[in-house]
């Protein structure tokens, strides 16, 4: 992979900027519009000089970054470029027991990231489950943006009716984040950020 395979990836069109359509990518856009405005309200809530107030921006920017990334379908993007890769390197036949190295590797990546970021934790508890449950959402898009196949058949699978299995973790996961930080907005309604 060269950097001329990245700047030839082509967007989709204006008009089919949603990843898929339907009530499920509606209700994904709505929870990350809503966990981005309440990240922003605890920001707005912090002392100018405060930790806090740099933290709960970086939320509301991971956030929102998350919410692009998926709107425009870039995980879905990922997979395919690393399909053809694996297909012009003719390793694609093997590709199960790399793609389970490549998934565990993406796993203590983020991991290490998580333990390297967790000093920038405020140390109240709202703060604490927010980082968990947006550090497992973009964990998720992560390690489903590089699997190749098999854990892609898996995701495509129907659990209730039209509801894929990717919908279900997915929108489960961005509800957690939504109702932890609803739960911190809800801690500090009556005090401000220090």
């Amino acid at each position: 992979m060269n950097l001329h395979d990245l700047t030839s990836l082509s967007l989709p069109p204006v008009e089919s900027l949603l990843r898929e359509s339907g009530p499920a990518a509606v209700a994904a856009g709505m929870l990350y519009l809503s966990c981005v405005l309440l990240a922003i309200g605890l920001y707005r809530k912090c002392a100018p000089d405060s930790r806090k107030r740099f933290y709960w921006l970086a939320v509301s920017s991971a956030l929102m970054s998350a919410g692009i990334v998926e709107a425009l379908g870039l995980p879905a993007k990922v997979t395919q470029m690393m399909r053809a890769e694996s297909a012009a390197q003719s390793w694609y036949a093997t590709r199960w027991g790399i793609q389970i190295e490549f998934v565990i590797a993406l796993f203590a990546v983020c991991l290490t990231g998580a333990i390297m970021l967790k000093p920038l934790v405020p140390p109240d508890r709202g703060a604490a489950a927010v980082f968990r449950s947006l550090g497992m959402l973009l964990t998720f898009i992560a390690i489903r943006s590089v699997s190749v196949h098999e854990f892609d058949a898996l995701l495509r699978m129907n659990v209730a009716g039209q509801i894929t299995l990717n919908n279900f973790l997915e929108g489960g996961l961005l509800i957690l984040v939504f109702w932890r930080l609803l739960s911190a907005h809800r801690m500090h309604f009556d005090t401000t950020c220090s």
